[in-house]
């Protein structure tokens, strides 16, 4: 005897069919944002709809939004619901996945049954605005950037990436990155966490818009089109603290140092994470010590000089890597910041009491 949901899964008729492929890369990005504890039961699920020939995946925290167009291989009517997204991935790997609607709240995916949420309930996309233009570096000023953003609340401006006049900039007052970006609006601070979930899907046809008055900002990239959550407030005035002349300068490999500073590390984290910085002929003896732990050192070669500095080390590898190539550190003294550059990229950290 059929069940009533059995029954319903006869009679629907809004389907459409998606390569597997794509649907993965698709649920996968939009997982990002996800709120698995959300108190909004809806912003669990993806939002999953037919329409125009393709499917289309969304999900949002309301400070964040993604949206995806898939090209449906077939396609009958249009429908939207929402789902949770793990499911949506497993049936991806079969390979062609086909959705059926079955009611408001009932969504067939292959073999499997998905209750979901009506898609009324969920947050609407906006609009994207009239002020949309080409930024073709825009994901390679995020990555060189994003990391030194605040992830404290206490000073909401910091946790976001300023992008003014030709250059983005991020700083959470012990480090702050910079990097050019050919954008040349308003001058707007974007939530840096937001952007870096999505960095690496943001290709050189990137477009970047905004609307001030909604406080958001707006990112297309190939199918998908991103919304962040603009943060009002002061940007620090960056240029101001950024060393004009220096006395040392010395070059060295980001992996031989991001290894050796991985290895005085595990002391390093016992005593507030500071490494010492010493030259020692041809290289940097880096040491960290603890009472009760004890010591550690390791060496990285340079070409230059550079004077007694200490600094928390988390801090030097989350800028090492974030480049690639050759680094330079030029510094005047130990109890000024030093400026690390990469290319195009700069990083100015402060550095901690000599003792």
């Amino acid at each position: 005897m059929e069940t009533e949901l059995e029954m319903k899964v006869v009679v629907a008729t809004a389907s459409c069919v998606v390569s597997g492929k794509d649907l993965t890369k698709a649920v996968q990005a939009a997982k990002k944002v996800v709120e698995k504890r959300s108190t909004l039961p809806v912003l669990q699920n993806v939002f999953v709809a037919s329409s125009g020939g393709s499917l289309i995946i969304s999900a949002t925290n309301l400070e964040v939004g993604v949206l995806l167009h898939i090209p449906c291989v077939s396609s009958q009517f249009e429908f939207a619901i929402t789902v949770p997204p793990e499911p949506l991935i497993a049936a991806a790997k079969s390979g062609r996945v086909e959705f059926t609607l079955i009611d408001e709240t009932t969504l067939k995916v292959n073999g499997m049954i998905l209750k979901g949420i009506e898609a009324g309930d969920f947050p609407p996309f906006p609009e994207l605005p009239d002020n949309m233009r080409p930024i073709p570096d825009l994901a390679d000023a995020i990555k060189h950037t994003a990391f030194a953003a605040s992830k404290e609340y206490a000073r909401p401006v910091l946790l976001g990436i300023q992008f003014d006049n030709g250059t983005a900039a991020a700083t959470d007052g012990f480090t702050l990155a910079t990097h050019p970006v050919h954008y040349s609006g308003d001058p707007l601070v974007i939530l840096a966490s937001g952007l870096a979930k999505f960095a690496n899907i943001i290709g050189d046809d990137a477009r970047l818009g905004y609307e001030t008055h909604r406080g958001l900002a707006y990112i297309t990239s190939g199918n998908m089109t991103l919304y962040c959550i603009l943060i009002t407030g002061r940007f620090p005035d960056w240029k101001s603290i950024v060393p004009k002349k220096t006395e040392h300068s010395a070059t060295f490999d980001p992996d031989a140092m991001i290894a050796a500073l991985q290895s005085v590390g595990a002391i390093a984290k016992e005593s507030n994470n500071r490494v010492m910085f010493v030259q020692d002929d041809d290289s940097i003896l880096l040491s960290a010590k603890d009472n009760d732990t004890g010591s550690a050192t390791a060496n990285v070669s340079i070409t230059g000089d550079i004077a007694q500095i200490a600094f928390n080390f988390k801090y030097v590898i989350e800028y090492l890597k974030s480049i690639e190539g050759r680094v330079t550190i030029k510094m005047s003294n130990g109890r000024q910041a030093a400026l690390f550059e990469c290319g195009k990229s700069t990083c100015l950290i402060m550095p901690m009491f000599l003792g």
